[in-house]
């Protein structure tokens, strides 16, 4: 049974980590905000582990808690769906930021929905936890691209997690590739 507890590490290495990220984005211009809310969650959509990151706004503090879990986790809850931007409906505020994996669904919210992505992307390499192939197409995630792109320019900051992050997306991608 996957239980929080079991990943106490990777989740203060998430959190250093998504500092870290935030810092670059703003340094490089990708985004002005400068924080948001990371969820856990059970793949029934049980928040298993919920913290601010960086520096919210009081005016967007719950705003982006509650979105990083009922509008980005319980969407995507059911069997065939692997990201929140396949259930994405502006008109209801439903947004992307949230990704499923076989242990758990992660997701943030608090930047732009691609950069909201790539915390939750982040999040789940950390956890050691594996994509399914379909989230990394077009039709799944129409930013699949540009965050890619931007997962293998991120800097090193001496960190071992964000050294390590094009070599995981390369495994994921090659494990990927042997399923049947």
């Amino acid at each position: 049974m996957n239980t929080i507890k079991n990943y106490k590490k990777q989740c203060i290495k998430s959190v250093d980590l998504i500092q870290e990220l935030i810092r670059y984005f703003n340094n490089n211009k990708l985004s002005d905000k400068t924080g948001g809310y990371l969820t856990v969650a059970d793949l029934k959509g049980i928040p298993l582990f919920v913290t601010i990151i960086g520096e919210v706004s009081e005016d967007k503090a719950e705003k982006y808690f509650l979105f990083s879990h009922s509008k980005k986790v319980i969407p995507i809850v059911g069997e065939n769906i692997m990201s929140s931007y396949q259930v994405r409906n502006p008109s209801e505020d439903i947004w992307a930021g949230s990704i499923k994996g076989e242990k758990f669904i992660y997701s943030f919210s608090g930047l732009t929905e691609y950069l909201d992505e790539i915390c939750s992307i982040t999040t789940s390499l950390i956890f050691g936890d594996k994509i399914h192939q379909e989230f990394f197409t077009k039709s799944r995630m129409p930013n699949i691209e540009k965050v890619i792109d931007l997962l293998y320019k991120l800097p090193d900051y001496d960190n071992i997690w964000l050294k390590n992050i094009s070599s995981a997306l390369n495994t994921q991608r090659l494990l990927n590739k042997m399923e049947v």
